[in-house]
């Protein structure tokens, strides 16, 4: 917090007094204050998003990879934002929805990870895959990511719900 609300910021601590507990608001304070509190959920948002993004790149070790992986997240949410409101006509925007981030985050990085692991494995599935390298391991890692995600493979590749 900046400097002019130091002073009250130390009388408002629940430790200053055993007797008595102050608590301030001020009309004139609420907007500095609130821009405070925001600038900061802010910088955690961002230093979350990064994370990701640094752990991608470690994980996949590939710089194209994790910019490509981050420009999905990133490129989702606008396209979801875009189908509610101009699709489906949905004009609600509840405070809760900005949360989403985190998971798209998520879900993203997951999406990627079991995208290159369906790629990783692919080189093991025998000459019908890896005659031609490239082209057949990305076909079968697209396909085997697909049912993966579908929910009718587990991570060790046993069917489960075929």
């Amino acid at each position: 917090m900046s400097e002019k609300f130091k002073d009250m910021e130390k009388l408002a601590d629940f430790g200053y007094s055993k007797v008595i507990y102050s608590y301030y608001f001020m009309g004139a304070l609420f907007f500095d204050v609130f821009i405070d509190i925001i600038a900061m959920d802010g910088m955690y948002a961002m230093l979350s998003l990064a994370f990701v993004y640094l752990y991608m790149r470690f994980m996949l070790d590939s710089w194209f990879l994790a910019n490509v992986g981050f420009l999905e997240i990133v490129m989702s949410i606008p396209m979801a934002w875009f189908t509610a409101v101009e699709i489906f006509q949905i004009r609600y925007f509840s405070s809760l929805n900005p949360l989403c981030l985190f998971i798209v985050a998520a879900i993203g990085a997951d999406d990627i990870f079991v995208f290159m692991d369906a790629y990783k494995q692919s080189a093991f599935k025998g000459p019908t895959v890896t005659r031609d390298l490239q082209v057949r391991r990305a076909k079968r890692a697209v396909r085997r990511r697909m049912r993966r995600q579908a929910g009718c493979e587990d991570r060790r590749g046993a069917k489960t719900g075929e």
